[in-house]
């Protein structure tokens, strides 16, 4: 079988007995991916084409009129070349499909419309560009949309092109200072997702609180609440800081996300730190056990240092109380200037510093107690947590 002309199909493939004078027809598009706002642009080479003559080119597939500013048209081969440039819309949000990427592909004819085609793109797509959605405290920063929320709300997305995900920081309330000189609390437990599905449906977010300090008459501080977004994650609050003064505090007693320091005894021994349950936990994330208490010298009851998100709580000496342990600093806080800055990095979640009776030191803060999830020094409460959603835009 003879064919009376050559067809080329996107990579050049050409069907005919004669390629010496068969005029031949390659397409193809500057890339096969594009968003709201991009330029199309349509190269058209040709052999054994006549300079001047015209050929019909149309955008085909499953498309709607509207997306582009022309769709279809005529042009001119010169020097077996010619460049065809079509710009999609600003705002492609109420014609694609939600949740899907729309196909095209460019073919080129040597009629109008019904004429035979000669030559065809591969298959491209369209997207609207980013997921569309609202709730909590948003900016835009380097070409990521963020949503902060430091209180309880909802996150609605209202659009998502295929395959977009979020990423997520969920950090849980810290957790409360021991009474009377006692341990710091545990920083709130930590979990960053890089994606995460999401659907056209609203996500309920729940801020985990601080929690308290102790009672003025000598008690453990009261663990962190817990921060959810939605079912994908929860962040666990910290747990509280021992009692100061000599108490009779437990590991069990001490544990939540990144443990509480722990009391000091009437024991050389003193008491453990609490334990950390946010990195065991079915969400992950980061949490560490707290400082150990310790019976010091007479008249001085050193405690614990609560975990942080970064590190561990730092045990207490005989002549003073623990450290906090570091929080945790990633590339979404460093973007917003979130948390507690140093070295170019910005910190949250730290652990409490323990304290002890006594003309003695209390150990020092973890970096990022002060901020989001960190933990409560002793007598003191612990710091809110809170949730960061970020896309590209």
């Amino acid at each position: 079988m003879i064919i009376s002309k050559g067809i080329t199909f996107g990579k050049g493939i050409h069907i005919g007995e004669d390629a010496q004078t068969y005029p031949k027809y390659t397409v193809t598009t500057n890339k096969y991916a594009f968003l709201q706002g991009d330029t199309l642009t349509i190269s058209v080479t040709t052999q054994n084409v006549l300079d001047g003559t015209l050929l019909y080119w149309n955008v085909e597939g499953l498309i709607l009129p509207g997306y582009m500013n022309v769709q279809s048209g005529s042009f001119k081969i010169v020097n077996n070349q010619a460049t065809i440039n079509v710009t999609f819309l600003n705002d492609l949000r109420s014609l694609v499909n939600p949740g899907m990427s729309n196909f095209f592909y460019v073919s080129i004819r040597t009629s109008p419309a019904t004429g035979p085609i000669v030559a065809s793109t591969q298959k491209c797509i369209i997207s609207a560009a980013g997921i569309a959605a609202s709730g909590g405290t948003t900016s835009t920063v380097a070409g990521y949309k963020y949503h902060v929320f430091t209180t309880s709300g909802t996150f609605t997305p209202t659009f998502i092109p295929e395959g977009s995900t979020i990423e997520t920081l969920v950090v849980g309330g810290g957790g409360g200072g021991g009474a009377s000189l006692g341990g710091g609390g545990g920083a709130g437990g930590v979990v960053y997702t890089a994606a995460q599905s999401i659907t056209t449906i609203p996500y309920a977010i729940t801020i985990g609180g601080g929690g308290p300090t102790g009672s003025s008459g000598g008690s453990h501080g009261v663990i962190g609440g817990n921060t959810d977004l939605a079912s994908f994650v929860t962040a666990l609050g910290g747990g509280p800081g021992g009692v100061g003064g000599g108490g009779t505090s437990t590991a069990t007693s001490t544990a939540g996300a990144s443990g509480g320091g722990g009391s000091s005894s009437l024991s050389v021994f003193g008491c453990p730190g609490g334990t950390a349950t946010q990195p065991t936990s079915q969400w992950g994330g980061y949490g560490n056990t707290g400082g150990n208490g310790i019976d010091g010298v007479p008249n001085t009851r050193p405690c614990g240092g609560g975990g942080g998100a970064g590190g561990v709580g730092g045990n207490a000496g005989y002549y003073y109380g623990g450290n906090g342990g570091i929080g945790y600093t990633n590339t979404m806080l460093v973007a917003l200037q979130l948390g507690q800055s140093s070295g170019g990095y910005y910190y949250i979640a730290g652990g409490g510093a323990g304290n002890s009776t006594g003309t003695r030191t209390p150990g020092t803060p973890g970096l990022g107690k002060t901020s989001f999830g960190g933990g409560g020094n002793d007598s003191n409460a612990g710091n809110a947590g809170i949730v960061i959603i970020r896309y590209r835009v």
